[in-house]
């Protein structure tokens, strides 16, 4: 039976720093990928913003700079079609680049940056 694959959501679901996936299916249980293939560094955030009604940062803009360049997140409720995405930010850093800076330019357009 075809599984007829209808949404997705990637995240980090074990902790371990790299996205894995969820693929929820029309016609059978929805299914779980675990990702063993990266390896190397990553940096998860997670914003909030004090004195806020928006407890996930929706609308944030995060610029993550690398001395290999910079590395850019927006932090949305929903990703397509019965899609999700979690509000808590991935970065995979390429092989040998260092994290310089961290932007957040935040909804209502104030700036927050942490020099490294």
């Amino acid at each position: 039976m075809d599984a007829g694959g209808r949404g997705m959501a990637m995240a980090d679901f074990d902790g371990d720093g790299d996205l894995d996936v969820l693929i929820s299916n029309l016609r059978s249980p929805s299914q779980v990928f675990e990702n063993q293939l990266s390896s190397g560094l990553s940096l998860l955030v997670d914003l909030r913003q004090d004195g806020s009604g928006n407890t996930r940062a929706l609308g944030a803009e995060l610029l993550l700079h690398t001395t290999n360049g910079t590395l850019r997140r927006s932090v949305q409720a929903a990703g397509g079609y019965l899609s999700g995405r979690s509000a808590r930010q991935h970065f995979g850093l390429p092989f040998g680049s260092r994290i310089v800076s961290l932007e957040v330019i935040w909804p209502d357009s104030t700036v927050s940056k942490i020099d490294w």
